[in-house]
């Protein structure tokens, strides 16, 4: 189990309030252009980003919380986004190469490789529809640990 002071957390502005979620609104920091959780938070059509986020200290709207993730969500994000294409790519030329699979006027390096990407791109795909499936889930990922200012 995490302690809370080992978790990467951000500071934002309570907007709203839904229940026991609050919607907060995040800044744009250089560190949003690769991070996996865009999912969650990826600017809406005004260009404001915001996620949802459980609220058990009952924060209000206009205070500057701190929110963390919960349930390690970064973590599975990025095994899905790298590691499921990494092993179709590998399991693309390793199921190749144990069939013997050749075209004759094709190198047989070539077709490994480029059943490898093959293997890699189907993975890809699967593993975009599993992270929109994650993001689109009507749970948040995300929980308030403390109010910062009022």
């Amino acid at each position: 189990m995490h302690s809370h002071e080992s978790q990467k957390s951000e500071i934002g502005v309570v907007t709203a309030l839904n229940g026991h979620f609050a919607t907060v609104l995040i800044e744009t920091n250089d560190a949003c252009t690769s991070c996996g959780a865009s999912v969650f938070c990826a600017p809406g059509q005004d260009g404001i980003r915001r996620l949802l986020a459980d609220n058990p200290i009952n924060a209000k709207i206009g205070q500057q919380v701190k929110i963390e993730e919960t349930d390690d969500i970064l973590l599975k994000l990025s095994l899905y986004q790298y590691g499921l294409p990494l092993l179709g790519f590998s399991a693309g030329i390793f199921i190749s190469y144990s069939l013997n699979f050749t075209i004759p006027p094709i190198p047989q390096e070539l077709l490994f490789f480029i059943l490898g990407i093959s293997g890699g791109a189907l993975a890809a795909w699967y593993s975009h529809y599993q992270v929109k499936k994650i993001a689109d889930k009507s749970q948040s990922h995300f929980v308030i640990r403390e109010i910062v200012s009022q």
